[in-house]
């Protein structure tokens, strides 16, 4: 039997379209896969799907090659999909059974319409994945960040410091760890600080100028000023009020 794709409205291109020259003006270039795996990267689905059917006008505008530019260039944005889901070392049992769907539509006489609407909805799966693994790895790197201060806030360190623990740039963290917590990083060490300084306190075991140095402070004069900055009591104040 003769072997068609079908573009939909009736439309119907055999495979003796395949015969042009490499050369013929109405050839539709592969779509461009770094910048369609850059969308995919930059969590901007609705971008990546409208670059596929801006990529799907442009093959329908040219039906003498739509079946030979419509197969190669739906497995080369798969081959996209998959490349970059193994850069991110992501899989998914849902993930591989929509690849193999494709695999199986294209051995049909599936139309272009069909398989657009099929990679619209894989382009979402790959999509879905890549912000589960991103939320996941953001919760962890603000996880870390906080426990790092933690443990840490007695004594004299840098962000560069945390930075490194988690093997990312200054910058990147704090701009992270602002939008995930509302808070810059100093902001919650002076948090951690002011909560222990308030706990010691009401230790009367502890000198005030032995709880400034408890909590990271060198200067004592700056420690009762921040205090009374967070708290609205200055250190010796705080300890009188009832717990």
């Amino acid at each position: 039997a003769e072997r068609k794709w079908i573009l939909g409205n009736n439309q119907i291109i055999t495979i003796d379209s395949l015969g042009r020259s490499p050369d013929d003006p109405a050839r539709v270039a592969l779509p461009d896969s770094r910048q369609f795996t850059a969308l995919l990267k930059s969590s901007r689905p609705d971008e990546a799907i409208a670059f596929i059917g801006d990529w799907i006008g442009r093959v329908k505008e040219t039906p003498h090659r739509s079946v030979e530019a419509a197969k190669n260039g739906f497995v080369h944005l798969l081959i996209a999909c998959s490349n970059l889901l193994m850069e991110l070392n992501i899989g998914s049992a849902e993930i591989v059974a929509s690849e193999r769907k494709f695999w199986a539509m294209l051995q049909g006489s599936e139309t272009i319409d069909g398989l657009h609407e099929w990679l619209c909805s894989h382009v979402m799966l790959v999509h879905g994945a890549i912000a589960e693994r991103r939320d996941s790895r953001t919760a962890n790197v603000v996880a870390e960040i906080k426990a790092y201060i933690e443990k840490h806030y007695a004594s004299d360190f840098t962000i560069a410091d945390i930075a490194k623990s988690v093997y990312l740039t200054t910058t990147y963290i704090c701009l992270l760890f602002k939008q995930e917590t509302g808070l810059t990083i100093n902001d919650y060490l002076t948090e951690v600080r002011m909560s222990k300084a308030k706990e010691l306190l009401r230790d009367p075991r502890y000198k005030i100028y032995e709880v400034c140095t408890e909590v990271g402070y060198k200067d004592l004069s700056y420690f009762r000023k921040q205090f009374k900055k967070y708290t609205g009591y200055s250190p010796a104040e705080y300890r009188g009020t009832p717990s």
